[in-house]
């Protein structure tokens, strides 16, 4: 008698119960009963739905890694334009020629911030997009597979 069932001693016919789930079991699994046929769909489903999930977090991992560089190259491009537009505007002999600089200077100053905040915006769409890929398609494939009629 083990430590468990000196304890909690189990009703009367428990252990005979038990002895013959086992056997029901192990006589169902030998037999590849339903239950063990979902069982081994459910196995390959996790395995797949694990093996998605990891690509989909390879995909985001690369495609933030890019939309960083992104990020940081923008910016940069960015501060080089400030620098160069104040040495220009430090050029200016009077205040009518810097409002006349400004005034030219900010519609291009704007429209290049918005087209770079475009740029990656959409990168950044299109990789959640990519990301998202992997597991849908399995998504998918795992309500086809769960709930054929379903479909």
């Amino acid at each position: 008698m083990s430590d468990v069932t000196m304890f909690f001693p189990q009703p009367d016919g428990a252990e005979q119960g038990d002895a013959h789930a086992s056997a029901m079991l192990s006589s169902d699994l030998d037999e590849g009963s339903f239950a063990a046929s979902q069982y081994a769909v459910l196995c390959e489903l996790t395995r797949g739905n694990t093996e998605a999930l990891l690509k989909s977090t390879e995909i985001l991992t690369r495609g933030l890694n890019m939309l960083n560089t992104a990020v940081v190259g923008s910016t940069c491009l960015t501060i080089d334009d400030a620098v160069s537009e104040t040495r220009v505007a430090m050029r200016c002999r009077n205040c009518s020629e810097l409002m006349a600089f400004e005034a030219a200077n900010v519609r291009i100053c704007a429209s290049r911030c918005l087209m770079r905040g475009f740029t990656l915006y959409r990168m950044a769409a299109q990789l959640i997009e990519d990301a998202a890929f992997p597991l849908e398609r399995r998504f998918a494939l795992a309500i086809d597979a769960l709930c054929p009629k379903a479909l």
